[in-house]
């Protein structure tokens, strides 16, 4: 079955001999976002005891949408729904939050398949080749080097209205997901934020549990290489064989689309 789109009806401009000319695609507006962040944020709004279906009106898709895994929004429709839900709750540190509420499966096949993996190292890679099925909105870049390991968030469209948020809820939501494959006790080393703080530094601190640096220029979470080699609970190498092959498939279809 393919991937639901949102329709979307461009005006062409005319050319002074009357000849209609293409116009460039607005890919803020194509729907082409896996809306993993959109579950998660719709989570918290109902948690704080809010109606999400209320939240979704006007903007193309209600909340029982989402219950269709070939759904795909528009960057506009998900950055209306944030900006609703920040007027909504008025929460600090909003996209932490919505991060912390993310297990694996809140990353869909992606976040399975990285269960089944033999190591963390291996989830990761798995999960970096997999992150636009995973619903990431930012790009996630990783480097190692020496003893440590890093992710760094690259924005794919410059908007700093929710760009906080979408960083936020990045870094929390692969945090929460580390912690649930391996335990509560792996922490970053570090945490590089470009944006100026807006909310207690507590709140992150507490979450992250080390240094978090604010207007440092980049967006970047450090972390001990050594937990790379760590073995998985949950490695099967059958289950992982199937459930890698299903996610490469899925992979292909939503590319050939």
């Amino acid at each position: 079955m393919p991937r639901v789109r949102a329709a979307v009806i461009r005006r062409q401009p005319t050319s002074e001999v009357g000849k209609a000319r293409r116009a460039p695609a607005d890919t803020r507006r194509i729907a082409d976002i896996v809306p993993n962040t959109v579950c998660s944020l719709l989570g918290l709004v109902e948690d704080r005891g809010h109606a999400p279906e209320r939240l979704c009106k006007g903007l193309g898709f209600t909340d029982r949408d989402l219950h269709d895994r070939d759904l795909l929004l528009s960057y506009q429709q998900v950055r209306a729904l944030i900006l609703r839900a920040r007027r909504l709750l008025e929460e600090p540190a909003m996209g932490l939050a919505a991060g912390m509420r993310q297990r694996p499966v809140s990353w869909g096949l992606t976040g399975l398949a990285m269960l089944t993996c033999e190591t963390f190292g291996e989830a990761i890679a798995y999960g970096l080749g997999h992150q636009h099925e995973a619903g990431a909105m930012m790009q996630h870049l990783f480097a190692q080097q020496g003893p440590e390991a890093s992710i760094e968030l690259v924005p794919h469209v410059f908007d700093l209205e929710i760009e906080p948020y979408l960083i936020e809820e990045a870094f929390a939501g692969a945090l929460n997901v580390s912690r649930c494959m391996l335990g509560p006790d792996i922490r970053p080393r570090a945490v590089e934020l470009a944006f100026a703080r807006s909310a207690p530094l507590e709140i992150y601190t507490r979450f992250f549990r080390c240094p978090v640096r604010f207007g440092a220029g980049r967006n970047r979470m450090t972390l001990d290489a050594k937990w790379l080699a760590a073995r998985l609970p949950g490695y099967d190498r059958t289950t992982w064989a199937v459930a890698a092959t299903i996610g490469d498939a899925d992979q292909a279809a939503a590319v050939a689309q």
